[in-house]
């Protein structure tokens, strides 16, 4: 599935008094496409590479903004564990 990933602001526009921080990314889909409930903890993967951990949809596949835990976000902490 194609996706784009989107800046924080855009992405906050849509989850309003959601908290999104730096250890988050965002990818956005048209609608029909996309994370969904029961998803969380699955990859995102860009060019073979793990960057991302599904972490929560709202709505489901309706053309908002998926938020992922960015992995290189975390890289020191997961390369130390």
């Amino acid at each position: 599935m194609d996706q784009s990933v989107v800046s924080p602001s855009l992405c906050q526009q849509y989850h309003r008094g959601m908290p999104l921080t730096g250890s988050h990314l965002c990818t956005l889909n048209r609608a029909g496409i996309g994370a969904c409930q029961g998803d969380s903890g699955g990859p995102l993967i860009s060019n073979g590479v793990q960057i991302g951990i599904t972490s929560w949809v709202a709505p489901c596949a309706q053309g908002v903004p998926d938020v992922y835990t960015s992995v290189p976000f975390h890289l020191s902490f997961i390369q130390r564990a």
